[in-house]
């Protein structure tokens, strides 16, 4: 089976660390023998060689293509980056796990997944929401035709019975399937245990223990976003 993973780029980040550490697991455990990696520009190098080391022996194919990028990124008409879109997908087999649409910055690119044949499962992973603390971004996206916030919202959460839709928070999730009346499930980001030695861990304790007097301590590095669970703050430390 092959699969494609789309994402408007593979920069250091939140998404990309979560496609780093889900993918061979994903790879693994359904027996996918090919994986498309699809963005608007192409990967670093050492990531690109991270990943194919990771999913060895499963086939790696890299696909850049401009019009899956941002659209304040883009150069051409919006006519010409639909037909992009659709000139690329349309090569693609097996299912397709695209990231972070949801955060509207390529609403021709969502609108396009959406539209996929039925015979295409989609599972719509969203990390983030336009329409939390973005609403800057709005004329951005009504200059790629979205004409009301209804409009936005069902390009966003579409239908469907090949469309699947994750949320990493669970609380998004809930409110999610509760508000557009789809079925969303909760996928918490994956995480790497720290390993690091004794001495490493007592010294980090001693520290803690002169700056705050205390024996016991919880850390909880996190970003100042309501949305984001600790798993996805631990991954952003790391990045």
């Amino acid at each position: 089976m092959e699969l494609c993973v789309l994402h408007y780029h593979f920069r250091p980040g939140g998404v990309r660390r979560v496609i780093e550490m889900g993918l061979p697991a994903l790879v693994r455990a359904a027996g996918i023998a090919r994986v498309v990696l699809a963005a608007g520009e192409a990967p670093p190098a050492d990531w690109r060689e991270l990943m194919e080391r990771a999913l060895h022996p499963c086939a790696v194919e890299w696909c850049v293509e401009p019009a899956f990028g941002y659209w304040s990124e883009q150069n051409l008409p919006a006519a010409e980056v639909r037909a992009a879109i659709r000139e690329r997908m349309a090569r693609w087999g097996g299912p397709l796990w695209a990231h972070n649409l949801s955060v509207g910055r390529n609403m021709l690119l969502a609108q396009e997944v959406a539209g996929l044949p039925d015979v295409t499962p989609v599972w719509l992973h969203h990390h983030d929401w336009w329409w939390d603390g973005r609403w800057e971004r709005w004329p951005e996206m009504a200059g790629q035709g979205m004409d009301s916030l209804e409009e936005a919202v069902a390009v966003t959460l579409p239908g469907g019975e090949n469309v699947r839709h994750f949320c990493i928070n669970a609380a998004d999730a809930r409110r999610t399937g509760d508000m557009a009346g789809l079925a969303v499930s909760f996928l918490p980001n994956p995480v790497e245990p720290a390993r690091v030695s004794g001495a490493e861990a007592e010294a980090a304790r001693g520290f803690l223990r002169r700056v705050t007097g205390a024996e016991s301590h919880w850390l909880y590095p996190c970003r100042g976003l309501r949305r984001k669970n600790i798993a996805e703050a631990l991954l952003v430390q790391r990045c």
